[in-house]
Order: C-alpha cells, then sequence, then structure tokens
C-alpha cells in the first residue's frame, strides 16, 4: 500500500511492485516502484513542470529541489527538468556518483571526486573546493563535502553559518540542511540554530539522515524513526513501527515501511488548521489530474 499525506489528507493505493527509495523536495516527491520513478505533487499550487518525468528515460537516482527534479543515469549523466532558468536545469555532460540540487543550483561528484556545480552560484559558490571528496550536498545557497579523511567542508553563503562546521568525521550529509551523519553513528547539526534544528537526538545507533529546511529525520538501527526541528506541522510526529527509509520534506515528513507502503505525516500547507481540503482522503489519479 502507498500512503502520501496531500495537504493533511491520505492518499492510499496498492502496491505490487518493490518500492523505494523515495525522495523529497519542496513540494512534491518521486518514489521508485519496480524499474520506473513515479512523481506525486504534495501542494497543489505547485505547477512547475518537476512532476513531468521524461517517459524515455531510466535513472539510477534522483535529486529534487523546489521547483526541479534531476536524474541520473547509468553512466553518470544527468539530466534536468521542472521551471527554472536555463543553466539551473542544464548540468554539465560530465559523468557523475552523486547529485544534489540547492535552491537555485546543482552540485554533483564527478567519476573521480572532483566537484562541478551550476545554476546561479550566488554568495561564492562558484568558489568550489579542489580535490576529491566522497560525498556532497547543497542546503539553500551552501555547498558541503566530505573529504577523503571523513571531516566536513562547507562553501558558500555564510548569513546561517553553514561554514562553522563541526569536529569529527562523516558518513553521509543531507540534502537540503546542515546536519550530517557521523562515522560513529550519531547525527549533529550546525550553524544556526533555526526551528531547534541543533537540538539532535542522543544516541549512536542511527543509520541514515535526511533534512529539509526547518527540519530533519533520523533512522536508527532498530527501524524506528525520530525528527526534531520545526513541528509546527507535525512533521515531527513520527508514527509509531519501523522503516527501512526516512526523508523530511517542506513541512512533511515521509517514511518507507518493509512491506512496500509509505506513510507520511505533517501538512504541506501554512499548520494544521489550514489543511482543509474538503475530503478525508483523494486516490493518486486525481493527484495526477490536480497536477497537469
Amino acid at each position: 500500500m502507498l500512503l502520501f499525506l496531500l495537504g493533511c489528507n491520505t492518499v492510499t493505493e496498492t502496491a505490487d511492485a518493490p518500492v523505494g527509495p523515495l525522495y523529497m523536495g519542496y513540494a512534491h516527491a518521486c518514489l521508485k516502484r519496480g524499474e520506473r520513478y513515479e512523481c506525486y505533487n504534495l501542494d497543489l499550487a505547485a505547477r512547475n513542470g518537476q512532476l513531468r518525468f521524461p517517459p524515455d528515460e531510466k535513472f539510477v537516482s534522483l535529486s529534487l529541489s523546489a521547483e526541479r527534479t534531476c536524474g541520473m543515469r547509468s553512466d553518470g549523466t544527468v539530466r534536468c527538468w521542472g521551471w527554472s532558468t536555463s543553466t539551473q536545469i542544464n548540468p554539465p555532460p560530465d559523468a557523475f556518483s552523486k547529485i544534489s540540487l540547492g535552491y537555485q543550483h546543482g552540485c554533483g561528484l564527478r567519476l573521480d571526486g572532483t566537484v562541478a556545480c551550476w545554476g546561479d552560484l550566488f554568495f561564492e559558490l562558484d568558489k568550489i573546493p579542489e580535490g576529491a571528496f566522497t560525498d556532497i550536498s547543497t542546503p539553500y545557497f551552501v555547498g558541503c563535502v566530505i573529504r577523503p579523511d571523513q571531516t566536513l567542508y562547507c562553501w558558500g553563503d555564510t548569513t546561517l553559518n553553514s561554514q562553522d562546521v563541526p569536529d569529527g568525521t562523516y558518513q553521509k550529509l543531507t540534502q537540503d540542511s546542515n546536519c550530517a551523519l557521523s562515522t560513529t553513528g550519531e547525527v549533529r547539526c550546525w550553524g544556526a540554530d533555526r526551528f531547534g534544528i541543533l537540538d539532535t537526538p542522543p544516541g549512536t545507533d542511527f543509520v541514515d539522515i535526511s533534512g529539509s529546511a526547518e527540519h530533519a529525520c533520523a533512522l536508527r538501527k532498530d527501524g524506528t524513526a525520530t525528527c526534531w526541528g520545526a513541528n509546527d506541522s507535525g512533521q515531527c510526529d513520527v508514527p509509531s513501527g519501523t522503516f527501512v527509509q526516512v526523508e523530511a520534506g517542506f513541512r512533511l515528513s515521509c517514511g518507507v515501511r518493509e512491506d512496500g507502503s509509505v506513510d507520511c505525516w505533517g501538512c504541506m500547507n501554512d499548520g494544521p488548521d489550514s489543511c482543509t481540503w474538503g475530503k478525508n482522503s483523494i486516490s493518486l489519479e486525481e493527484i495526477a489530474d490536480s497536477s497537469k
């Protein structure tokens, strides 16, 4: 069963093919079902083409931002679509091992580990660090990488102290927040303490992490999930049970269950009181119709 939250309503549909991974952007989400991806509008106001998945393409991974989607092919080349300036949806023709979309830019790790960025490189985002790296993320107008020695480095906008990275060694970055998973299984965040994002949960048993602009979520070894940061829409009120993946979106969080179902919690609008779609459920067909 696939369960999506549109506004504060639930969407259900049977899922016969293997499900996952799940990717979340500002107002849309994409889920791999079998060998293909399905993308869903999470906000009826979004009409920027990010859902128009190229029908003739197969991708091994995706990256989503507010109004764009990029897919990486099996040969490492990248294709992007959605509303944007021409530079934001036209990545270089290089082969990549990882891509990440920011607010108005994108960056990726080439096959040799070096960094390439495209789009609107404001706030000195064009001062790309030299050398090879093992992971990359692009929170807002920032770029962050993990060095070969597993330490962190960030560049770009200094407004939110994003370059004040913590000590220690790390194994994974989050695309849309200054948070990372350490090599010791801890979750750590840095920079300005907006929405309580620095109040990270304790423990050394975390195996995965995901972050958005206002909150983050992490998965423990036992499959339980926890979220922290802004909770004005219930995006940190994790339901009971276990997950194999958890993703933080904008005022919305979703988790993939072991049986392939997807549960979401939170609200895409300006708070729970504004989630008045007038019905308790809506079908995937209606979502598809509403996003045309």
